[in-house]
């Protein structure tokens, strides 16, 4: 599902990630590990922060195509660090996902409407 120009996705698929494997993509799902740690805790909101430039939209690439149930990706992470973790078939594609661009919500670069905005779509 997509809205408002592509601003938020739910359930989406695992293409931006094929997209990222394709190309000189460094294996960085020891992060799904870390994640998959933290569901069955009181301790599963996770803040995915990095510097500018540092992968961050590759990192929710791959969060979105190993949990959404949009995909079907169990081929697309065999080979990478997370397929021989314990739990990877456990939570492969098991969640709804939203995914949220949040540039898209600021309004000429201001964000005087942002939350506004946001929880517009959100709801």
């Amino acid at each position: 599902m997509k809205s408002n120009g592509e601003v938020m996705l739910i359930n989406d698929d695992a293409r931006q990630f094929q997209l990222d494997v394709n190309t000189n993509y460094v294996d960085k799902t020891q992060l799904i590990s870390f994640t998959n740690s933290k569901i069955p805790t009181n301790d599963h909101f996770i803040c995915v922060s990095r510097p500018r430039r540092f992968g961050k939209s590759m990192a929710v690439h791959a969060l979105v195509a190993y949990y959404s149930k949009g995909a079907n990706s169990k081929e697309l992470f065999t080979g990478l660090k997370i397929s021989q973790d314990p739990t990877f078939n456990e939570y492969l594609n098991q969640f709804n996902t939203l995914f949220i661009d949040m540039h898209g919500f600021f309004d000429d670069r201001t964000g005087a409407h942002f939350f506004e905005d946001l929880n517009k779509h959100v709801i």
